[in-house]
This record gives C-alpha cells, sequence and structure tokens, in this order.
C-alpha cells in the first residue's frame, strides 16, 4: 500500500513540478506519522499522504500549490476540512 502512495506522490509532484526535495520530505513525514497509526484505511493513506505533501511544500516551495489543488488531485475524494484536521 505505501508503495502506491509513493508512485502516487511523485505523480502528484511532476503535475505541480514540486522539488524533489519536496517529495522526500513528504516521505520523512509520512514514515514518521505511519508506524503511530493503529489501524488505516486506503482513503485515509492518501488523505495522510496529500497532507504531507501539502507540509512539505510549506516548506520547501517557494509558491506552493493551494490546497485546493492538492484536494483536486485526490479527484475529491478528500476535502480541504478533512487535510486541516489531519494537518
Amino acid at each position: 500500500m505505501r508503495l502506491i502512495l509513493l508512485d502516487w506522490l511523485q505523480q502528484v509532484c511532476s503535475d505541480y513540478f514540486l522539488k524533489r526535495q519536496t517529495y522526500h520530505r513528504a516521505i520523512q513525514y509520512l514514515d514518521r506519522y505511519l508506524p503511530s497509526a493503529d489501524e488505516i484505511t486506503a482513503e485515509e493513506y492518501q488523505l495522510v499522504g496529500i497532507t504531507a505533501l501539502h507540509l512539505a511544500t510549506k516548506i520547501e516551495e517557494i509558491y506552493p500549490p493551494h490546497i485546493r489543488a492538492f484536494v483536486d488531485s485526490t479527484n475529491d475524494s478528500v476535502t480541504i476540512d478533512q487535510m486541516r484536521a489531519t494537518e
């Protein structure tokens, strides 16, 4: 499941022309969170992954994409409110 998520996050990074460091920072955030979580569904994997990427863009990118862009990349399976709560 993690490998599928990382491939998808890589695709999102390339869609928005994000830096390589942004992708790696998102993976670090994801790897720090996953051991502490008990049970994670597929939808929650996507939510945690896209939120980690959003946080990483705030640190690494000069002009990070708007949160709405990340919601659009999930085909609206995640809401802005869910991302903010997970953040």
